[in-house]
């Protein structure tokens, strides 16, 4: 069975006033081998600055990491430590 992790990207008011593209904009982004799930456009006000338009992106990929033999946290591939405990992964 696959196993899913799951992301949100908030993108401020500039992908508003444009198409999304979807994967190609992801890739710009860094986010090569996500899989845009959602886009939710959102209003979030920000006190005396008034309210500000984003988007935010639900995204997912197949991990293909493991879990952190102390904590549990998912590790990259490759991973020397974990990122949440820091524990030693690798010798």
């Amino acid at each position: 069975m696959k196993k899913w992790e799951y992301k949100v990207l908030v993108l401020q008011a500039r992908i508003l006033k444009q198409e999304f593209a979807g994967v190609e904009e992801l890739n710009k982004l860094g986010m090569e081998g996500w899989e845009l799930v959602a886009v939710v456009p959102m209003v979030v006000q920000l006190g005396l600055t008034g309210a500000t338009p984003q988007v935010r992106c639900f995204l997912k990929r197949e991990f293909k990491g493991s879990p952190c033999p102390k904590c549990g946290a998912k590790l990259e591939e490759g991973a020397e430590f974990c990122t949440k405990c820091g524990e030693k992964v690798r010798k």
